[in-house]
């Protein structure tokens, strides 16, 4: 009985020290962009809300790589992303693609279509008519997880992420579907108001291209 109590006392020790630290990184992240938003083209409220989606570090040189996403809502900001460089107390931008003047240009804070809407509607778009079901196997507030069914290798998680399209940031879902074929992984972003597609990659033709121009 002592020996576990160690061992939960060190697994305690070691889930506060990385919570601790996880705060600290984004404290001096949150202190670089409230000084330097003037200078990025940025607002007050462009920067009060992000999330670390990355970080790892270069015992080497003693740099800690972190990479941020952009939020609004609590809700990810697709491609508004920044990578920030620590070095002790320094606090480096090593590249930004935040997205300026948010507020006033974020179509709406709830959608009109569910997840299972917009799912059927990529279903469609895909071409896929021979009456799969689908259903919804687990949710959080903002995401979703349907069964894979018969079109897709794995669950498809279905998530809110609002997507800069023209003048506006547009709530959408965000669907991905690893093809049985295996030919396609769809990355699909889906408008949460009208069902417009707004946005379609294929991770399986990203990855071959980036596999051929590497081995250059």
């Amino acid at each position: 009985m002592r020996f576990l109590k160690y061992i939960f006392l060190f697994i305690f020790i070691i889930t506060l020290d990385g919570y601790v630290f996880g705060q600290k990184i984004e404290s001096k992240i949150q202190s670089y962009l409230s000084n330097n938003n003037e200078f990025l083209g940025l607002l007050k409220s462009d920067i009060s809300d992000f999330r670390i989606y990355n970080q790892h570090f270069d015992k080497k040189l003693g740099l800690s790589y972190v990479y941020v996403i952009q939020n609004y809502n609590n809700i990810d900001i697709y491609n508004s992303v920044a990578t920030f460089v620590i070095k002790e107390n320094k606090t480096f931008l090593s590249g930004n693609r935040f997205s300026n003047n948010i507020k006033n240009k974020i179509n709406s804070l709830k959608p009109i279509l569910s997840a299972s809407e917009a799912l059927d509607i990529l279903v469609r778009n895909l071409g896929i008519s021979n009456g799969i079901k689908i259903e919804q196997k687990k949710i959080t507030e903002n995401s979703f997880l349907f069964n894979k069914g018969l079109i897709s290798q794995e669950d498809i998680p279905v998530k809110l992420m609002y997507v800069p399209y023209e003048n506006e940031i547009k709530l959408s879902w965000d669907i991905s579907i690893s093809m049985i074929d295996s030919k396609h992984w769809w990355s699909i972003k889906i408008d949460a108001l009208t069902g417009e597609e707004l946005d379609r990659v294929d991770w399986v033709s990203s990855c071959k291209f980036n596999h051929i121009y590497n081995s250059k």
